[in-house]
């Protein structure tokens, strides 16, 4: 990996200088090869500086370094930014990480073959706002709004809390549940789940009724039910916070808050899939009710059927040959939105083109694969919440196994590209994780840059419950070489043939 392109000697820096000036010449400064990347292809354009990032009219970062890019036009220019040289590609693409300068303004100057070019922008300063205090309001109790899905299956649409203010989502809560609020910091309340336990929601998720407590409810029973894909474990219990837990092996366990576990009943019914339900009181205001299955965990739903019975359906390990007979979506991430390379290649076209490769593949082993999308048009809106809400509803009603979002990535400003590109795989569910581990060991073998692993992140087509969930980032668009390999259709099959890889080993790990 390399450091970074303006790390020259002084003695380089010189010579460099005196080129841009047209008083010397020296080969030309180029990046260093990425990877298993296949190698950029020469063009010499027209002299034209064009750039990528930052867009226009983007804020100053808080930041005292970042990064640019763009494209010059040609791969033989020697460019400079605010008088330091970068190297440029051999298409004329160029990624630079520099000084945010005092005064928010670049200067780049380019020259080749004769002709000049230059080009200034500058950022927009941010607006200065003083913070706002705020008072602590406890205790009171309120009730989640009734606005937004009754079920947990998506991950989205439906109020969520976090470990703290502003945080990711870790904890989501269906409609007309009773929470304790106890603290404000701003328009986040602190809730009390169970005793020692807190979590924190947006306001507008919570209508706050008179001061006063909660009492721990009552579980009035446990019953088993069995379906054909899935088995329904029924409880006789008020709306209370729950949370649905399984690393996807053959355990998983329901955890009550405010609730006496101490009184609970222990479980009716059965289902040769579902061989136990225990019930263990976990502190004095809630319970586990901790379920051993007969296969792996694969996903679940749930929802309040009345005010006083809890569906949580628990879904079976599908009956599959590898992939032949599973139902995958592949999600080409984007449009709206999504990252851009130096020569402007966008991340929406780069997914749609490894997304249909890994379709046809999954179809030639007998996977029925559900596409997302198949032009560059957006699925219901250009809102992208709302977008994204869209593509996981529709994963869900579609009764998908697998869910597979293919992207690729891009930085926030002040972070160093060379010091921390890498594949990754994002996953939200603990039960998805070993199949983001799986698909990012084949990715990041195929695009030969760091292997950044299976990392935990809150996003919307990582959260749905349904399903073991994921989100694919083979290579970062900024890098001219990165996204030089995205145009390349022997490149994208390599890509789509890592990701199916992947998907086959965590169906062989699970499906017996």
């Amino acid at each position: 990996m390399y450091q970074g392109f303006v790390r020259l000697g002084l003695l380089t820096l010189f010579v460099m200088t005196l080129a841009a000036c047209g008083t010397a010449r020296e080969p030309l400064l180029r990046p260093e090869p990425i990877g298993n990347l296949p190698p950029v292809q020469e063009v010499d354009g027209e002299l034209a500086i064009s750039l990528a990032y930052p867009p226009p009219n983007q804020l100053r970062p808080n930041v005292d370094s970042t990064f640019v890019f763009g494209s010059v036009g040609t791969g033989r220019a020697r460019l400079l930014i605010n008088g330091e040289p970068v190297p440029v590609a051999p298409n004329g693409g160029f990624l630079a990480y520099v000084r945010v300068p005092r005064d928010g303004v670049y200067r780049l100057e380019a020259e080749a073959n004769g002709a000049r070019d230059a080009l200034t922008y500058t950022y927009r300063e941010p607006e200065r706002r003083a913070p706002q205090p705020t008072p602590i309001s406890p205790p009171r109790v309120a009730v989640v709004s009734n606005e937004g899905r009754d079920r947990i299956d998506t991950g989205s649409q439906t109020a969520h809390a976090s470990a703290t203010p502003n945080g990711e989502r870790t904890l989501f809560m269906l409609p007309d549940t009773r929470v304790l609020v106890t603290g404000r910091l701003g328009d986040q309340l602190r809730i009390q789940l169970a005793d020692g336990a807190d979590a924190w929601m947006s306001e507008s998720f919570l209508r706050l009724e008179s001061s006063g407590t909660l009492e721990p409810a009552q579980v009035q029973s446990i019953d088993v039910v069995p379906n054909d894909q899935s088995v329904d474990v029924r409880l006789g219990v008020p709306r209370v916070p729950f949370v649905v837990r399984s690393d996807g092996s053959s355990t998983a366990t329901l955890t009550l808050y405010r609730v006496n576990g101490a009184t609970a009943p222990a479980a009716t019914g059965s289902d040769s899939w579902l061989r136990s339900a225990v019930v263990s009181a976990a502190a004095p205001d809630s319970m586990t009710l901790s379920f051993d299955l007969a296969g792996a965990f694969w996903g679940y739903q749930a929802f309040f059927e009345s005010d006083s019975l809890l569906v949580v359906r628990l879904r079976k390990t599908p009956e599959a040959s590898g992939v032949r007979g599973l139902r995958v979506l592949v999600d080409p991430g984007h449009p709206p939105g999504g990252a851009i390379g130096p020569t402007h290649l966008a991340e929406a076209e780069a997914n749609l083109a490894i997304a249909r490769e890994l379709r046809k593949m999954l179809e030639d082993r007998g996977a029925d694969v559900i596409m997302t999308r198949e032009t560059n048009e957006v699925m219901v809106s250009r809102d992208a919440s709302e977008e994204l809400w869209a593509r996981v509803a529709y994963a869900v009603d579609q009764n998908a196994d697998l869910l597979i979002s293919v992207h690729n990535n891009a930085f926030p400003d002040g972070v160093n590209p060379f010091e921390n590109h890498g594949s990754e795989v994002y996953y939200f569910n603990d039960f998805a994780e070993d199949l983001a581990r799986l698909l990012v060991d084949e990715i990041a073998a195929t695009t030969g840059i760091p292997n950044n692993g299976a990392i935990r992140r809150s996003l919307a087509l990582a959260r749905p419950t349904w399903m073991p969930a994921v989100l694919t980032e083979s290579l970062y668009m900024m890098f001219p070489q990165q996204e030089a390999a995205l145009r390349d259709p022997a490149f994208i099959r390599r890509l789509a043939e890592a990701h199916l890889r992947g998907i086959e080993r965590f169906v062989e790990g699970r499906i017996r």
